[in-house]
């Protein structure tokens, strides 16, 4: 078994992790995609397959999000502490580790993530259920 079989976007809708290039906002889907890999437990193996990747969201960060491992981070590529984001970025500061413990004690209905079967759906219906 690898780690794509134990990952929680197994069989989810591809358009979250790879939101269409002509879509206004990518980040309204990435804001679903991130909800569903703050909870994977497999997000470091997905991150460290995916480090190289130049479109997708691997192991919970965007494209931009994985250049800060890079000698030359881009500046709106760091998030702030008290984030699972800085967190996946590497930095395990009391903020950043509370915040990732936090997230993994939440009991998230993930049925609400649209499948590839699912061809019209609302990503703020989604989001907002998510976060419930």
């Amino acid at each position: 078994m690898t780690w794509r079989d134990q990952a929680l976007c197994k069989g989810k809708h591809i358009d979250l992790w790879y939101p269409p290039l002509e879509a206004d906002n990518q980040e309204e889907y990435y804001a679903v995609a991130r909800e569903v890999c703050h909870a994977c437990p497999v997000w470091r193996k997905c991150l460290n397959d995916g480090m190289n990747e130049q479109w997708g969201m691997w192991g919970g960060l965007t494209p931009l999000e994985r250049t800060s491992f890079s000698k030359n981070p881009k500046k709106t590529a760091i998030k702030p502490h008290g984030t699972v984001t800085r967190y996946r970025q590497g930095c395990y500061c009391k903020k950043c580790v509370a915040v990732n413990d936090a997230i993994k004690q939440q009991n998230k209905d993930f049925s609400v993530v649209p499948t590839m079967q699912d061809k019209d759906f609302d990503l703020f219906t989604v989001l907002y259920q998510l976060l419930q």
